[in-house]
């Protein structure tokens, strides 16, 4: 009698019934012909990039599964892993258009459907493999403020044509958030760490959030604004915070050129 637990289906890694897989299928095909319709072209990329890359200014280390051959006895045990599986296709993008420059077109405007994997804990409709499907326009020094404008009406088209229900895409600039950022800082990576903990703004309370931009090092006399920020939904509504703190409007500006 086999062993229960070697046919145990691990954690995270769907495998569809043939049914749900056609469905899958039919939202990959759907995806894929709508992004061609606006002028993307495909690239693939390895499912694996030297560990080295993949975690260069990231936070995700602990969610990258690693790749290694076994070893034997006590060699290569304290060893860094050489490779990984890349956990977004953000990362091999911007690998595969350093290496193929001169020989890509810009702006290069490319779309890329794949799997990726996540070390993710374990928890209901966390999947530690999927798919992204991925557009991009990448310029060589700068990009026209019309392919920013672009990209949600490419979001809306495929949502259409996947007949999805009542869905709203959300735009903003994170210029913006560093515009005010440097009223009181003038640490460049401090736009991250505080984005970092605004992420997080959807599933906490604004207690939380608070709590979370004053460990990431704000400034706690920016923090009200930070918070008011996050929360406002109109252009009208961030200028006045900005103005009210100071704080430049560039990114706000090139978000109202956008809309």
């Amino acid at each position: 009698m086999a062993d229960p637990m070697a046919i145990h289906p691990i954690s995270g890694f769907p495998e569809w019934l043939p049914n749900l897989r056609l469905q899958e299928e039919h939202f990959i095909d759907t995806i894929r012909r709508t992004y061609q319709l606006f002028g993307f072209t495909p690239i693939e990329t390895a499912a694996v990039e030297h560990y080295q890359v993949l975690i260069a200014k990231t936070a995700m280390q602990r969610q990258i599964f690693q790749l290694g051959r076994p070893s034997e006895g006590n060699e290569g045990k304290d060893k860094e892993p050489d490779l990984g599986l890349h956990f977004d296709l953000t990362v091999p993008l911007a690998r595969y258009v350093v290496q193929n420059a001169e020989k890509l077109v810009f702006p290069f405007r490319r779309y890329q459907i794949q799997k990726v994997w996540r070390g993710e804990r374990k928890q209901r409709s966390r999947f530690r493999e999927f798919y992204q499907c991925d557009i991009d326009v990448v310029g060589r020094s700068s990009l026209d403020p019309i392919h920013d404008a672009e990209i949600p009406c490419v979001i809306n088209a495929t949502f259409e044509a996947l007949k999805l229900p009542d869905f709203q895409v959300q735009i903003s600039n994170r210029k913006i958030l560093g515009d005010l950022i440097r009223v009181a800082h003038s640490d460049p990576e401090l736009l991250t760490r505080a984005l970092r903990a605004i992420d997080k703004s959807d599933r906490n309370e604004v207690e939380k959030t608070r709590q979370a931009l004053a460990d990431e090092g704000v400034d706690a006399r920016l923090i009200p604004a930070v918070l008011d920020l996050v929360r406002c939904e109109s252009v009208a509504e961030a200028r006045k915070i900005l103005q009210t703190t100071g704080s430049e409007t560039g990114g706000l500006d090139e978000l109202q050129a956008v809309m």
